[in-house]
């Protein structure tokens, strides 16, 4: 349980160019940011940085503020990939995103593709 400002299970940053972060086949159950964002997961992407999140379980997880499974926050020209997430009963007490809250900023990307998300809060 995180009672900081991110992140019930981990936080993840990749900071510059060639940088990157890689999860994969894993599954984030049951993690709680009682009082902060990202039940479960927040990665931060750093300018010109990339990451990939492949076939992830995320399932019962939930936050006081925002991304009931996590915050996925992409700074300029920084890239995520998210493919085969499923996220399902994820939570979020206020603010935005149930399941998982996106921010790009300028020249950023993110692409979703194969995931389902299911009764997320």
């Amino acid at each position: 349980r995180a009672v900081q400002q991110f992140a019930g299970a981990a936080l993840l940053a990749a900071r510059g160019n060639g940088t990157s972060i890689l999860v994969g086949d894993s599954k984030f159950d049951s993690n709680a940011a009682d009082t902060a964002s990202a039940g479960a997961l927040y990665t931060l992407l750093g300018e010109e940085a990339c990451g990939a999140l492949v076939d992830l379980i995320m399932v019962r997880n939930h936050a006081a503020v925002s991304g009931g499974a996590g915050v996925l926050d992409v700074r300029s020209g920084g890239s995520i990939l998210l493919r085969n997430l499923s996220a399902e009963y994820n939570h979020v007490r206020s603010g935005d995103g149930g399941a998982i809250q996106i921010q790009v900023q300028t020249n950023g990307s993110a692409s979703i593709t194969e995931c389902s998300f299911t009764d997320n809060i």
